[in-house]
């Protein structure tokens, strides 16, 4: 199967299994740290963050919670660097989704993102 054909089957069922109501993979209402209000207060962030949620928890399921945790835990550092700026968040997650939708392929090097 092709990469394009792969990427386009892991993002539909990412998009499906996102729930109607659901806006963040965290409560929006506990929300203390910069990043997190500026997800909250952003459709789009919120929509990022979400589908970057779903594709570490498969992820977890297919390559393992360490091999996960690795690139999630690189991810979040620069996440948490981006404060309240949208433009660096929205860069963030583009990244780690790519990143995911690389490691859930087989073509990417764990080690690299420490």
């Amino acid at each position: 199967m092709s990469k394009n054909v792969v990427g386009f089957l892991i993002t539909s069922l990412v998009l499906l299994s996102i729930p109607a109501h659901a806006k963040t993979s965290f409560t929006c209402n506990k929300a203390t740290r910069s990043d997190e209000i500026a997800i909250c207060s952003n459709e789009n962030l919120a929509k990022l963050e979400l589908t970057s949620a779903i594709l570490f928890r498969y992820s977890v399921g297919l390559l393992g919670k360490d091999a996960a945790l690795i690139l999630a835990q690189g991810l979040m550092r620069e996440r948490r660097l981006c404060g309240r700026d949208p433009i660096c968040l929205e860069k963030t997650f583009i990244k780690g989704i790519k990143y995911y939708k690389d490691a859930i392929n087989g073509q990417y090097e764990f080690r690299d993102y420490k």
